[in-house]
């Protein structure tokens, strides 16, 4: 009885807990298994001030133009193919048409140290995070956490030239009302079981 006791007290707080906010360092992360992965193939080589897909929308943060598709670095810093190369001096915001649990993206020719910043709907920091650069490989950053809305990339100083690729983000399902049923389940298993041990 007391081992049962113990199984239903862990299922309540397992059903309690909720997420996690987490900086991700790694594309192998398991939050972001069955991410949509963004590698900027479809987009035309050119100068654009935004750049849009339809579920998320990219844009340099000091509203400068100078960001463009780019195919001039296949194979270096980190990138294949055609990435997305920033020259502007704030960094970018990535907004998404919905709410994902997870993200990331490589960044290559990084000069500087780079940081992001997670936002919900409201616009609610969900948290910040550093990487250290790698000007000759690159690197992944990301974060994950429930209700993400926009994602804020930044480098340490005012201005580097970065190139942007292989953006992961994980799209979050709607909520679906499982959690009271499953209450009401396990308030009965205890309600049975102390009916039973009387």
């Amino acid at each position: 009885m007391k081992k049962l006791n113990r199984i239903l007290l862990g299922a309540i707080v397992l059903l309690s807990s909720q997420a996690q906010a987490a900086f991700l360092s790694s594309v192998n992360d398991p939050l972001l298994n069955g991410a949509v992965i963004e590698q900027f193939e479809t987009f035309a080589v050119e100068a654009t001030p935004t750049l849009s897909n339809g579920f998320f929308g990219i844009y340099e943060s000091d509203g400068e133009t100078f960001t463009r598709i780019d195919d001039t670095y296949d194979g270096q810093f980190g990138v294949t193919g055609q990435s997305l190369l920033s020259l502007g001096e704030s960094g970018i915001t990535i907004n998404f048409e919905s709410t994902i649990s997870a993200f990331s993206i490589n960044i290559g020719a990084a000069d500087f140290d780079w940081f992001i910043e997670a936002f919900d709907a409201s616009g609610t920091s969900l948290g910040t995070g550093t990487r250290l650069h790698n000007t000759n490989q690159g690197f992944s950053m990301g974060w994950a956490d429930s209700g993400i809305s926009s994602i804020e990339l930044y480098a340490e100083l005012t201005y580097d030239t970065v190139l942007f690729d292989d953006m992961r983000y994980v799209v979050e399902t709607q909520a679906v009302p499982v959690p009271a049923a499953v209450w009401l389940f396990i308030s009965g298993l205890i309600g049975l079981f102390s009916i039973k041990r009387r």
